[in-house]
């Protein structure tokens, strides 16, 4: 080989090593990039994920809050006009025909799974949906009404419990009326 061939073979070798560092460089520039734009996704996602997620829960206690708050209210509502009904002389059917009427109502305004506004009225059990308890069924032991005696007077929730009736787990709003004995649950 002459002096011109081998400086032909070296400049080859040369260019080739140039082209493999070029490709090399090329896909280590690229690897990066991909990775690079791989992990800013990333963490987009994770937080478009997490924004969503706390607006879904915020959305869900927002309706949480305005179902139990139109619970408290209709409670507050049913109890001014039971106490007043009770100061007045009604009696505990004219009571319970009330408390049917009620129950309706909040069926359609409050939630169509609603139970019904029942409570101890009178030493009665009164039921605004006609529900008629078991013999051994004592409502002054249930959690809803001895949880609104010891409210006295203020509106409780009573901790979730297998209501006798639907045998779901349910808890109640209920309120202890003005003569401290009966109460008036929903």
């Amino acid at each position: 080989m002459n002096g011109y061939d081998e400086k032909m073979v070296r400049m080859k070798k040369t260019e080739k090593i140039h082209f493999v560092i070029t490709l090399i460089t090329t896909l280590l520039a690229m690897m990066l990039i991909v990775l690079y734009t791989f992990g800013s996704f990333y963490e987009l996602a994770k937080e478009d994920a997490h924004n969503m997620g706390e607006i879904a829960v915020k959305e869900r206690a927002e309706t949480l809050n305005n179902f139990l708050l139109s619970g408290v209210e209709a409670i507050n509502i049913t109890g001014e006009t039971v106490d007043y009904m009770l100061k007045y002389g009604h009696d505990a059917k004219e009571i319970e025909e009330f408390m049917v009427e009620a129950s309706k109502d909040y069926a359609i305004r409050i939630n169509d799974n609603f139970t019904g506004i029942y409570g101890w009225i009178d030493e009665t059990y009164v039921d605004g949906v006609g529900w008629i308890p078991d013999e051994d069924y004592v409502p002054t032991q249930r959690s809803w009404y001895l949880d609104a005696v010891n409210g006295q007077g203020e509106v409780v929730f009573a901790a979730p419990y297998v209501d006798a009736q639907t045998k779901q787990v349910v808890f109640s709003i209920s309120r202890l009326l003005f003569d401290g004995q009966d109460v008036i649950s929903l």
